[in-house]
C-alpha cells in the first residue's frame, strides 16, 4: 500500500486552501463592513501575501512540497477578488 500523496495532488489541495482561506476572510469583512473593509482586508491580505510567499516560503516550506510562489500568490489573490465579485453579487439582491 502506498503511503504517499501525489505532488500534484497536494499542490491542488494547497492553493484550494490558499484561495479559501483569503476568501474568508475577505467576504466575512466584506460583509460586515462594506466595500470601505474589503479594500482594507484585501490589502492586509495581500501585504501577508507577498511576505509568506516570497520570504517565509522559500526559507521555512518543505523542499519536497514547495511549488511556485508566483502560482501560490495567485491563488492568495484569487480569494479576495472572488468574495469581492460574490459579496457585490449577493449585496444587490433586494429582499
Amino acid at each position: 500500500m502506498n503511503n504517499t500523496i501525489s505532488p500534484s495532488f497536494f499542490n491542488f489541495v494547497s492553493q484550494v486552501a490558499h484561495c479559501a482561506t483569503t476568501y474568508a476572510i475577505t467576504f466575512t469583512v466584506y460583509a460586515k463592513w462594506g466595500v470601505h473593509g474589503w479594500i482594507i482586508s484585501a490589502i492586509l491580505v495581500l501585504i501577508y501575501a507577498a511576505i509568506h510567499e516570497f520570504v517565509w516560503d522559500p526559507r521555512e516550506e518543505n523542499a519536497a512540497t514547495r511549488g511556485s510562489d508566483l502560482e501560490d500568490l495567485s491563488f492568495l489573490v484569487a480569494g479576495p477578488l472572488l468574495a469581492l465579485l460574490i459579496g457585490h453579487y449577493l449585496c444587490s439582491w433586494k429582499i
